[in-house]
């Protein structure tokens, strides 16, 4: 059985609380790495694998209202990992932008799902 059967028809939740979570991780760790460039793998990886389990507890908490919203929280962590390991100097802020670009992806995906289910 796969991990996204049987979620397709699920409503999904209401709630902000993870991705506001993961907002916040990922400000944080990309803040910490730019602050710590010496140590900024090793920081990236440890906010990855936090927001990792976070993200695990999400899932099983039925916080995703699809497969697709599910997705798009993971990439934000993948990331961080991908950041932390390929990128080894963070010397500027423009995380941040990118950071607003997730942000903005995710919010106008989840509004737009949760109109479309409480329309029908």
């Amino acid at each position: 059985m796969s991990a996204f059967e049987g979620r397709s028809t699920y409503q999904g939740s209401k709630r902000w609380t993870f991705g506001w979570m993961l907002a916040t991780g990922y400000v944080f760790a990309f803040a910490a790495m730019t602050l710590s460039n010496p140590y900024s793998m090793e920081i990236g990886c440890a906010f990855g694998c936090l927001l990792s389990g976070l993200m695990i507890q999400a899932w099983r908490s039925a916080y995703f209202l699809n497969q697709w919203d599910a997705f798009l929280h993971w990439v934000v962590v993948l990331d961080i990992f991908l950041e932390a390991i390929l990128i080894p100097s963070h010397d500027h802020w423009g995380f941040l932008l990118c950071g607003l670009a997730f942000g903005t992806v995710i919010v106008s995906y989840r509004n737009h799902q949760l109109k479309i289910q409480t329309a029908g």
